[in-house]
């Protein structure tokens, strides 16, 4: 180890933390900890704890000899995790205070999601997509892609979106019940984490369309939408339950602050064939006569995909599978009907 580099490192970028410091902040660099006065006039603050990285996503950086960004991704995947509970965040080492906490105990029936798109893949799934992409498909990180109209590096480093002030916005002028950050696990697999017992978020899947590096990904690694659906944000980067009234009002607030969303569903009672401990997603693509799948979410991390009906002919159904609108179904895909059980799949799901 080298001792007086690393102090020489210190002194460069001194500067630039102090640069990011609040009045708050007590101190510089350099102590033994970092100091923080509480102020703000907080009602029984409460403190809250995350921590996070970028995973592979450096090895994108490192391999392009490019690192302005991903300190960017740590720092949203940091924060937008912490924001869910609808807090302002403080500064690095991950805490935050909050005079209200958000959660699944405020959801209620008839509450609407609304999305935020994402910037890209954020900083989840660089494992396949530099599997497929490189290893697989060999593409060159520096080569021109007419999808992105840029390379294939700087597709990839698109720095993670922060939501945090965005999202405190929301929370301040509107009811909002709950985030839900869509990391790992894709969006089913975080958006259940939120979603209390007896209640069902149903979403339309074709609400919107993922963007083009999912579908690269998906296509040149034939990977099935399940596998893309549980690894990937899939273009949805935030969800925000809110109350019904002031679903209008929400849109507003995030169109002005310059974000992409759309009402991604509703929040339901659960059926009484859905009865039990289990959250349920029903996730409904918005075209005619398309599949209709049921995803429970377990608490061991893992989702059975139930067939529920078919309604389409071959053609419709993979002319439908290639837009990204449909669960691909092999029985379906071969022009039969199956029954109510068929097409089921298990796929892992995230925490």
């Amino acid at each position: 180890v080298d001792i007086e580099a690393g102090d020489r490192a210190v002194e460069l970028f001194k500067k630039s933390v102090a640069k990011t410091h609040r009045p708050e902040v007590l101190g510089g660099i350099g102590g033994f900890a970092g100091l923080f006065a509480l102020k703000g006039g907080y009602r029984e603050p409460v403190l809250a704890a995350s921590t996070d990285g970028v995973g592979t996503k450096i090895a994108v950086a490192q391999a392009m000899d490019k690192r302005d960004t991903v300190g960017l991704d740590l720092v949203a995947m940091v924060v937008d995790d912490l924001v869910v509970c609808g807090a302002e965040p403080l500064f690095l080492q991950d805490y935050i205070a909050a005079d209200r906490v958000l959660g699944p105990d405020r959801v209620r029936p008839g509450d609407v999601v609304i999305a935020m798109r994402s910037s890209g893949l954020h900083s989840n799934g660089y494992s396949l997509a530099r599997h497929v992409l490189l290893e697989i498909d060999r593409m060159d990180l520096f080569g021109q892609v007419e999808e992105f109209g840029r390379t294939l590096g700087e597709e990839l480093l698109e720095p993670t979106r922060i939501y945090a002030k965005d999202c405190l916005a929301l929370a301040a002028e509107t009811e909002v019940r709950t985030f839900c950050h869509v990391t790992g696990g894709g969006l089913a697999g975080n958006l259940a984490r939120v979603i209390p017992d007896g209640l069902v978020a149903e979403l339309d899947r074709g609400s919107w369309t993922p963007g083009p590096i999912f579908a690269m990904i998906a296509q040149r690694g034939r990977i099935e939408r399940a596998e893309m659906e549980k690894t990937f944000n899939m273009g949805v980067g935030m969800v925000a339950v809110v109350a019904p009234e002031d679903v209008d009002r929400a849109l507003a607030v995030l169109t002005a602050r310059h974000i992409d969303c759309w009402t991604l569903g509703a929040i339901k009672k659960k059926s009484g064939k859905d009865s039990g401990s289990e959250s349920v997603l029903v996730v409904r693509p918005a075209v005619a006569g398309a599949v209709v799948i049921r995803l429970r979410y377990r608490s061991a991390g893992k989702f059975t995909a139930e067939l529920l009906e078919i309604r389409v002919r071959r053609a419709v159904f993979q002319l439908a599978s290639n837009l990204g609108l449909l669960c691909l179904c092999p029985a379906a895909a071969h022009g039969g009907t199956p029954s109510r059980n068929s097409g089921a799949a298990q796929f892992q799901g995230g925490s």
